[in-house]
């Protein structure tokens, strides 16, 4: 992972990196290309919602039939070291900004991507790497307490659920590597993305930079952020890890009373009359507690302020269904685990608290009249 001064170094020279964006596009390198490549059944996006199975599955053949988009592909996408000699096949300006950046890491047999890079909807975005595939079959997760996540579930579906904005100001709460503000910028007249992560207010305003596009990326706390203006559209990727290792499920700061602390404390204040805020998280359902609007709302202070969509997601990583819980058997790929060896911890976990369905949720949210 790079350090923040690193980080820093590239923000501050941001254009210099525009080649290599230029030699990504020339190679093919986005989701379709990179489905052909690798004979994908599946849609391209599950690339970044899949990564890791498809770095075990894929990873020797890419390496028995190198070629640039495969090296490129191993190096920032699918977190396999690359021999040598497949990556000396790059073009010599781009492995020398890779290189002068630390983008790669070399010794003495192998180049290691030490980013991701991911493309959507022919936008480029620069964060760190979720997991490094050390071959063999061998898949490590990395710390993900202080990382910035790829393009991945969560934000694909909060991009994909936001209305297409209509001009105005929009504001990405939680921003991450800044893919709701770069994705909405060219439709938007200013867009402001903050974070409480240093690393990700850096890494969103080198995406922005890559992709030509001007975004004020700032710190900010998502429950005390005010800057005197009102936004017409917000977006608030919100906080949704599970302390599953706790005897005990926190009520005043689960991602429910989190999302409703949100709404409760900020949205009258930030948001336009007129605008609207849309969100995505997790929600663990108690037993016997009714719906997950009904939960929702009886965690807001006055819901009646509020005109309010929810939209549960029945599907992907962050879903446990009733039937796993009571199975004791979680999904393959669940992303609530930090490591896939916790699975028994989370389940009993979810028994003794009395969950009986972790539940993604879309929220559209509007000011009552």
């Amino acid at each position: 992972m790079l350090t923040l001064p690193e980080l820093q170094r590239i923000a501050s020279e941001a254009h210099a990196l525009r080649p290599l964006i230029s030699c990504l596009r020339e190679q093919g390198y986005e989701l379709n290309g990179i489905a052909r490549l690798l004979a994908l059944a599946d849609p391209p996006e599950t690339l970044l919602t899949r990564t890791a199975l498809y770095s075990l599955v894929h990873s020797e053949e890419l390496s028995a039939r190198p070629s640039p988009l495969g090296t490129l592909a191993q190096l920032f996408l699918l977190a396999c070291p690359v021999d040598l000699r497949a990556y000396a096949s790059l073009p010599a300006p781009v492995r020398g900004l890779c290189e002068r950046y630390g983008l790669v890491a070399l010794d003495a047999q192998h180049a290691r991507g030490r980013v991701s890079i991911s493309e959507l909807d022919s936008r480029y975005y620069l964060a760190d790497r979720l997991f490094e595939n050390r071959g063999a079959g061998d898949i490590a997760l990395c710390d993900t307490s202080a990382l910035v996540m790829p393009v991945h579930e969560s934000s694909l579906r909060l991009l994909r659920f936001l209305e297409p904005p209509r001009g105005g100001s929009f504001l990405d709460i939680g921003t991450g590597c800044g893919v709701q503000a770069i994705a909405t910028r060219p439709a938007c007249s200013r867009s402001k993305a903050i974070d409480l992560s240093p690393r990700a207010v850096v890494l969103a305003s080198i995406n922005s930079a890559l992709n030509g596009l001007e975004i004020e990326c700032a710190q900010g706390d998502a429950f005390t952020f005010a800057d005197g203006r009102r936004y017409d559209r917000i977006a608030f990727n919100a906080p949704w890890s599970l302390d599953y290792r706790a005897p005990a499920l926190d009520a005043r700061s689960s991602p429910t009373a989190n999302v409703a602390r949100f709404v409760d404390s900020r949205l009258e204040l930030l948001l336009s009359a007129g605008g609207s805020c849309e969100l995505w998280s997790i929600f663990p359902l108690p037993q016997g507690d009714g719906s997950a609007q009904q939960v929702f709302e009886r965690e807001l202070g006055r819901p009646e302020r509020f005109l309010i969509e929810l939209h549960p997601v029945r599907e992907g990583g962050f879903h446990v269904a009733p039937a796993a819980i009571a199975a004791r058997k979680l999904p393959r790929g669940c992303y609530l685990l930090q490591d896939p060896a916790h699975a028994h911890e989370l389940l009993a976990f979810l028994e003794r608290n009395r969950i009986q369905e972790v539940l993604p949720v879309l929220l559209r949210l509007r000011l009552a009249a």
